[in-house]
Formats: C-alpha cells, sequence, structure tokens
C-alpha cells in the first residue's frame, strides 16, 4: 500500500462492498473521500489487499451523492408537487416541496464537505 495513507487502506472493505453492491466509482470516491482512481484500481484488481474482505453492503443506505436516488427521489418529489398543483391541493402541494427541498439541502451538505 505504499503511497496511500490509512484512511485509503480503511476505506478498503467498504469499497470492495460498495462496489459488488453496484455503486459508481465516483460515488463511492466522494463518500469515503478517496480519489476515484484508487477505486476505479480496486474495480479493476489493480489494487488487491490479501486477506481483507468486502463488508457487506447490501443494507447499507444508498449513497447521499448517487445519482439514480438523489435525482429519482427529487424528480418523484416534483412530480408529486406538480399533481396536487394541478389537483388544486395547496397543503400537498407544499408538503412535497418541503420534502423536495430537503433532499436538495441534504444534497448540498454533501458537497460542501
Amino acid at each position: 500500500m505504499a503511497g496511500y495513507d490509512s484512511h485509503y487502506y480503511d476505506a478498503y472493505p467498504a469499497i470492495k462492498g460498495l462496489l459488488a453492491r453496484g455503486d459508481n466509482v465516483s460515488d463511492i470516491a466522494a463518500h469515503l473521500s478517496v480519489e476515484p482512481g484508487y477505486v476505479a484500481a480496486i474495480a479493476d484488481e489493480t489494487i488487491r489487499i490479501r486477506d481483507v474482505n468486502a463488508l457487506d453492503m447490501t443494507n447499507y443506505p444508498a449513497l447521499p451523492c448517487s445519482r439514480h436516488s438523489d435525482v429519482s427521489s427529487a424528480l418523484d418529489r416534483l412530480n408529486a408537487a406538480l399533481r396536487a398543483l394541478d389537483a388544486d391541493d395547496a397543503s400537498e402541494t407544499a408538503r412535497h416541496l418541503v420534502a423536495l427541498r430537503g433532499i436538495l439541502e441534504s444534497y448540498q451538505m454533501y458537497w460542501k464537505r
């Protein structure tokens, strides 16, 4: 592991688990604060640490920066707000817009760190 600090070594089992789960290299790198090249090297097995197994990440929540989870949930909320607006239901529209704001704020906070 020459050239990588202990954070990279410590992140290895989670990276392996997230790759096995199907998460994107760039999302994993952003979430774990490591270089995308390091994650890509683990994905293609250029970097392999013997006797260190992947963590089971199947029950780990979607990564905050996951394009699919963030975009689809935000779009779902926006569409629900638009349907409520079309139905002239102000309280339901407001409820969905507040939830959408929460999704977008959490995404923004993730990228500020």
